[in-house]
């Protein structure tokens, strides 16, 4: 009978640790989901626009409606993606680039500019180093459902957060960018609702010579920064 109650005491421990072995096994998996998750929504970006857009004639127009989607980040980048597709121009750039130790510039950098960005206490300063072509653009983002929050916006992208702005939360966002004045690829960097619907307008206002072969596309994207 001794016996017994003891074999009965040591399944019951045997049981007990089972279960919170149990436990600890799936309280580790959902921490671990989590953080997995986190970082997941953090890096991965969302292309929610990749469409073609010429920006050498003035008139262009492309408009669309968006959705944010409920799960991920709400600072999206609004921009003109640039793609070399002359391959042989594209060699030809990387030789004299290493030739020159550096210091020639490419057909793309020709259009863009070249900038570097200076950290202080208050912001990243933008020093341009070669202005880019004189690309006019106008851009209109319309809230089309209620939103809670304005949405705040800088011109030029990311980094030229020092000169943010901010509209009322039914107020359309417009604005008119030379790009040239800025680093020649990002328009805005916005912070949208989510789960909010926006109508987009973007318009050329100018002609521009851009050579043969490079392709251009207007993007809206998550943006890799978090602000």
């Amino acid at each position: 009978m001794i016996k017994f109650t003891i074999n009965n005491k040591k399944t019951t421990m045997t049981n007990l640790f089972k279960k919170i072995l149990l436990w600890a096994l799936l309280i580790s998996s959902a921490l671990l989901l989590s953080v997995c998750t986190k970082y997941y929504v953090r890096f991965n970006q969302i292309t929610l626009v990749s469409v073609p857009f010429d920006v050498s004639k003035a008139g262009t127009v492309y408009e669309t409606d968006i959705k944010i989607p409920y799960t991920g980040k709400d600072r999206y980048q609004f921009s003109i993606d640039f793609t070399e597709t002359n391959l042989e121009r594209a060699k030809q750039d990387r030789e004299s680039y290493r030739s020159s130790k550096r210091k020639a510039r490419n057909t793309l950098s020709k259009i863009t500019g070249e900038y570097s960005f200076i950290a202080n206490r208050k912001c990243k300063r933008d020093v341009m180093r070669v202005r880019g072509a004189k690309i006019m653009l106008k851009l209109t983002v319309t809230p089309l459902t209620k939103t809670s929050k304005p949405m705040d916006y800088s011109l030029g992208g990311y980094y030229f957060t020092c000169r943010n702005k901010l509209s009322s939360s039914q107020e359309s966002i417009e604005v008119v960018l030379d790009m040239s004045e800025y680093h020649g690829e990002e328009i805005i960097y916005a912070g949208l609702e989510l789960g909010a619907s926006y109508h987009v307008k973007l318009e050329n206002l100018n002609n521009v010579a851009i050579p043969q072969g490079i392709s251009t596309d207007f993007v809206i994207k998550t943006a890799y920064f978090i602000k």
